[in-house]
């Protein structure tokens, strides 16, 4: 049996009756795993700092909007590969006069899926924010015609569900900034930090407290470490965690290196802009 094998309207009804991409919180499974589709690249699998359910992306860039999320600190809950009921999905395109994807050879409908969909913390049910994610090559030419025509559907389906829609492209994830949040989350990711709270407030007002024009980062994080009585590794994680919830203020389109001198943001979220926010 092929990997990609596409499932029959039997299986299709059963995922759909057992709650495959539907649900809320930690009993979310999304409709698919990553591995069972042709990925665009490479797989990536990650655990969400907002919810701490693990996640399965099918590319990069959709690794790269999902950590966006993570770091808007807004956001309550994320969900991946959220499926569209095709009893809904049908009419739609039938009206927009889109071909709706079905199995190979046209035998039966396929439900359509959206890549990811965020809550947000002021509303969880009733905010929400649904994104596909897609490489900006995918929305021009011939090949282009056809996407653009299924983001239409998706759009009119999450606008009767009452969500906001959004379409995210690499111009949303600069690499620089992208490689800084990844160095950042680091430091969340077993759950806990070795730095105690005190310890954490302590470092956060010695590292601010700015005492040469040229210092670096790194010399920042060994002056404020040692009168909060911590390590300099501690420190690192200390300085990653502060700069991620916004109590340390950085610019993350600048180089975050122990070797480089901290730049001021421009805005409240530390210099990033948000797919969702437009």
């Amino acid at each position: 049996m092929s990997r990609y094998q596409t499932p029959s309207p039997e299986a299709i009804a059963s995922r759909l009756k057992a709650g495959y991409g539907q649900g809320h919180g930690k009993d979310y499974k999304p409709w698919f795993e990553a591995t069972s589709i042709r990925s665009r690249g490479r797989l990536v699998r990650t655990v969400s700092t907002t919810t701490g359910c693990p996640m399965n992306l099918v590319s990069e860039l959709e690794g790269s909007i999902q950590l966006l999320g993570d770091f808007d600190l807004t956001v309550s809950e994320q969900y991946e590969q959220v499926v569209l009921r095709p009893e809904l999905t049908y009419p739609i395109a039938r009206r927009l006069k889109v071909r709706h994807i079905r199995a190979w050879k046209g035998r039966h409908l396929l439900p359509m899926t959206t890549d990811l969909v965020f809550c947000f913390a002021d509303n969880p049910r009733g905010n929400q924010i649904a994104v596909s994610v897609k490489y900006q090559s995918d929305l021009t030419g011939r090949r282009g015609r056809r996407t653009n025509g299924q983001l239409a559907v998706e759009e009119q389906y999450h606008r009767m569900e009452g969500r906001r829609y959004v379409v995210a492209t690499e111009a949303h994830t600069p690499p620089l900034l992208m490689s800084n949040l990844r160095w950042l989350r680091e430091s969340l990711r077993n759950g806990s930090s070795c730095v105690s709270d005190q310890r954490q407030a302590d470092f956060e007002v010695a590292f601010q407290k700015r005492t040469r024009v040229d210092q670096t980062i790194g010399a920042r994080i060994g002056s404020a470490a040692g009168r909060a009585h911590i390590g300099f590794d501690a420190g690192i994680d200390a300085f990653r965690r502060g700069v991620w919830f916004r109590r340390i203020p950085a610019d993350l389109n600048h180089w975050l290196r122990l070797n480089c001198e901290i730049v001021a943001p421009r805005g409240p979220n530390q210099g990033v802009t948000f797919p969702w926010t437009h």
